[in-house]
């Protein structure tokens, strides 16, 4: 006979919930640890929370999703949070770690856990910023949920997938039990992404109005956004003499040293250095003296930027182009998921994140394979003074030569990997990378090694982007003396959500033969 707890009722109470309401049951029975966990915690409603991408981790590049439960008698920072996330062993190689969550090699399970952990987690360590949906439930859809959730979290495990059964999918299906109305939501797509999630309870009004959590560093980026040139020079001087000394009487700037110092802290592994010690506490003994209210840090672009805004993950394209002489029509299909051009908002600003981009063009007697991307990773960011991030980019896949005369054998594969830096100047941002590539072609295409410098120019006005950029290749590690030379400029216009109109100008020239070519292009991209 089983005791209270372990009941069928009390191990599956969604179950029997639902049941109960179709069938003749018999009566409920007191679940005691269920019951006390109700009455004690007390969760009044439900948020859909988003984690922002994390490039450095392949698991975490389309952003992560998890639901939390606020109650009035915890603290925030002890909301509890549930979290679906695959076990991987810590044994596991590279290409396990792919092909795993390829073939559903991985378990996938719930956990519980703190709010304040997860903050820590994603907005401190990862550099994360999340956003909060409120979820519109009514009280008995809220309810079901929570008991539906129970179950999960003690009594369930599942086949995890990258592409579909991983945490977006997993939450489309809990909100199909549970929802009225949204049961289609258990029929997955080919592949589920959390921002695809976000954008599907958007538009079944299931969602509230987003409250921003910056990361860390970001919160120290905002408030020295906000300050006067004045106070940035007070911030700056005071971090950087040393030892670190509070060079200002301005409250606002102490706060933004603060916010500054807590950075710092969380980097070296919650320690404050000994040179900013002194300066910490000046700092926090001026803002006390203060009766200043304290600076909010707000999204400079919420009402653009917030996720349930963000374009879908497939794209198409139809376009025109002139390359050299002639004249050819293109078209394309994009599997995932944004490139620099695309509307930003959802997605790091200046990130690429493409994987299975199939570019094909025809002339009306021949078509040839444009470009073929297996996959194209970009992060262009400016060099904060008080934390420099870098910018890079790694691209693995097939390009055209477009020199040769014949485009249906003049393919090269190219693996290219950058690494530089860039700056912000009034609203554009400037940068500089040293390339290597690495292409492997054929007869017509020779294989060669080059390197390299890179610059360029980008500028986001919101419904409306452009990038400019040019680089120098030399030939290395082989004896075909080639350089060359080569620019692109390409502007984007959002017509709407879903439909960006796109125009690319490529112009490149080697230099020992002064041999030119370019390829001019106008192009539809339709994202759905």
């Amino acid at each position: 006979i089983p005791t209270t707890d372990d009941h069928p009722q009390c191990l599956f109470p969604a179950r029997y919930h639902l049941l109960k309401q179709h069938f003749q049951l018999q009566p409920p029975i007191q679940c005691k640890r269920l019951n006390n966990w109700t009455k004690s915690y007390a969760p009044k409603q439900m948020d859909l929370v988003y984690a922002s991408q994390y490039i450095s981790n392949p698991a975490s590049v389309f952003g992560h999703i998890f639901l939390s439960t606020p109650s009035d008698r915890q603290t925030e920072s002890l909301w509890q949070t549930y979290n679906f996330a695959a076990g991987i062993p810590k044994e596991t190689s590279g290409f396990g770690y792919i092909w795993g969550g390829l073939t559903g090699w991985f378990y996938g399970d719930f956990s519980i856990m703190p709010y304040y952990q997860r903050l820590y987690q994603y907005g401190n360590i990862e550099n994360r910023d999340l956003w909060v949906f409120p979820l519109k439930l009514s009280d008995s859809e809220l309810q079901q949920m929570l008991r539906h959730l129970w179950e999960l979290v003690h009594r369930a495990k599942f086949e995890y997938y990258f592409m579909d059964e991983n945490c977006a999918g997993v939450l489309l299906r809990l909100f199909a039990a549970n929802l009225n109305g949204n049961e289609d939501l258990s029929d997955l797509p080919l592949t589920s992404s959390p921002l695809a999630v976000i954008q599907t309870m958007y538009k079944l009004d299931r969602l509230d109005s987003p409250k921003w959590v910056a990361s860390r560093f970001n919160r120290v980026k905002t408030q020295v956004a906000q300050l006067t040139s004045k106070q940035e020079s007070a911030f700056y001087k005071s971090i950087y003499s040393h030892p670190a000394k509070l060079s200002t009487t301005d409250p606002t700037v102490a706060e933004a040293i603060i916010e500054y110092l807590s950075f710092v802290t969380h980097e070296n592994h919650g320690k404050l250095p000994k040179p900013f010690q002194d300066l910490e506490k000046s700092s926090y003994l001026l803002r006390a003296k203060s009766n200043q209210p304290a600076l909010e840090i707000n999204h400079p672009n919420i009402e653009t930027a917030s996720p349930e805004k963000s374009h879908p993950p497939f794209a198409a394209t139809l376009g025109y182009s002139i390359l050299n002489s002639d004249q050819v029509f293109d078209f394309s299909f994009r599997f995932a998921m944004h490139d620099m051009l695309d509307p930003e908002a959802g997605f790091i600003a200046n990130s690429t994140l493409e994987t299975m981009d199939l570019q094909l063009s025809t002339n009306g007697k021949d078509l040839w394979l444009k470009k073929l991307t297996l996959f194209n990773m970009e992060n262009i960011q400016p060099v904060w003074l008080f934390a420099p991030q870098f910018s890079w980019r790694a691209f693995l896949g097939w390009q055209e030569d477009i020199f040769t005369k014949s485009h249906l054998f003049d393919n090269y594969f190219s693996a290219e990997l950058a690494y530089g830096g860039g700056a912000d100047f009034g609203g554009s941002t400037f940068y500089i990378l040293a390339d290597i590539v690495a292409n492997i072609g054929s007869e017509m295409t020779p294989s060669h090694y080059e390197t390299g410098p890179e610059i360029g120019w980008i500028y986001s006005a919101g419904w409306w982007k452009s990038l400019i950029k040019a680089r120098y290749l030399k030939s290395v590690l082989d004896d075909l003396e080639k350089d060359r030379f080569e620019t692109r400029a390409s502007f984007r216009i959002q017509l709407n959500k879903n439909l960006s109109w796109i125009q690319e100008y490529h112009w490149t020239q080697i230099n020992h033969l002064n041999q030119q070519a370019h390829r001019l292009n106008t192009q539809l991209r339709y994202y759905f």
